[in-house]
């Protein structure tokens, strides 16, 4: 017993001591994170650690650059992580991509230069959390050399967030039809911010909904000066453009899924086959280069600063290419729906009713440039302003 007595004495020393060598490395990376000397020796995918901080990788800056690009021209990110796998790029530490990679490197703050520190924590119990405000964290900016820049980094983070609600709220769902058909999508046209519903009520009336400008509220219309804007009128807006459609449709709708129809056929082919021709032949240099490099031909250096300027040439193209692509697939949704547009007016001919069914089919999104105008965004590509009342 005396021996088990002494064990568990020693155990608990040895335990406090743990912990408190553990407190004074976290006190001393807490200093380090406080005065910005704390070294990232792991640098993210596209970087590499020289020692004293952290400095891009000339071929690995290229992928995260066409990573960027991509989102930004549309594309999803787990069509980016099957797109760099089947071209055999792989990931940090030589792991295939996934969207979730993908979506890391384009929520990453170290590509514009700065870091966030302590984004994650240990416990008293070594078990590693997240941080979601329960340490404090620390924020630097220009702190290395950046990738990206902060206007697309910004942008990327944008179009992010639209993928996400997209996903999120699925058309027939319960989640989808418990919401406002304008949440979110109604903007200011004075300064660019998001129109927020509000129910109003005044003695001897019924009490109705107007729209908003957050930015307008929250300065009291010091840095917005754009007014409240009821529901109705917008819904009212909304039917008075469709009907005026309607009428127009042979002049509008027709004439503008026929020139979509040539412009997808022609100008978007002809860049295509043109790029394809230059990646063709960067792939045939490339295969030259190599040729001469294998019978002694040509000196290590010399062959090294050619193929990598033609790797870059050619990771140029492939972005060109997936830019053009990527406007094709969307050239290709506005026809198709042109087309169902035209095709529900000709069915249902002049409205009478405002319908959240049929704004929620062919719209997608508001912006009012006025108290007396709003324009209708619609998913066929055009931009209808209509007038409203006051």
């Amino acid at each position: 017993m005396d021996s088990e007595l002494i064990l568990s004495i020693l155990s608990s020393l040895a335990a406090e001591e743990s912990v408190s060598i553990s407190q004074n490395n976290k006190w001393s990376v807490k200093r380090r994170f406080e005065n910005g000397t704390f070294k990232l020796s792991n640098p993210p995918y596209g970087y590499d650690y020289n020692g004293e901080t952290i400095v891009p990788n000339a071929e690995r800056v290229l992928i995260v650059k066409r990573i960027f690009a991509e989102v930004l021209a549309g594309n999803g990110v787990n069509n980016i992580a099957r797109m760099l796998n089947a071209e055999g790029i792989l990931s940090q530490n030589d792991k295939l991509w996934s969207g979730s990679t993908v979506k890391g490197i384009l929520t990453n703050e170290k590509y514009i230069g700065d870091v966030l520190l302590q984004k994650t924590y240990t416990d008293d119990h070594f078990t590693r959390h997240y941080n979601n405000g329960e340490m404090e964290q620390y924020y630097w900016e220009n702190h290395h050399e950046a990738i990206i820049s902060r206007e697309d980094f910004k942008a990327a983070a944008y179009v992010l967030k639209q993928h996400s609600k997209e996903k999120s709220i699925q058309k027939g769902s319960d989640k989808y039809l418990n919401r406002y058909p304008f949440s979110g999508i109604i903007l200011c046209g004075e300064c660019g911010g998001t129109l927020k519903r509000r129910t109003l009520y005044r003695k001897n009336s019924d009490p109705y909904i107007v729209w908003g400008c957050g930015r307008h509220t929250e300065s009291r219309g010091t840095e917005c000066s754009m007014l409240d804007v009821k529901e109705e009128r917008i819904k009212l807006a909304f039917v008075t453009m469709l009907n005026r459609l309607y009428s127009g449709r042979n002049v509008i709708l027709k004439p503008l899924i026929a020139e979509l129809k040539s412009r997808e056929g022609d100008e978007n082919s002809h860049k295509l086959m043109a790029i394809e021709k230059q990646i063709q032949e960067n792939l045939e240099q490339v295969q030259v280069l190599t040729g001469l490099m294998s019978k002694g031909y040509l000196e290590p250096a010399l062959f090294n600063e050619r193929n990598n300027a033609l790797q870059t040439e050619s990771m140029k193209l492939r972005m060109q290419k997936s830019a053009i692509q990527s406007s094709v697939t969307g050239e290709q949704s506005h026809i198709h729906e042109a087309e169902e547009l035209l095709k529900y007016l000709s069915k249902t001919g002049i409205h009478e009713n405002y319908s959240d069914d049929a704004f929620i089919k062919f719209a997608d999104g508001i912006t009012v440039f006025t108290p007396t105008e709003v324009g209708f965004r619609l998913k066929c590509g055009l931009v209808l302003r209509e007038r409203m009342a006051r």
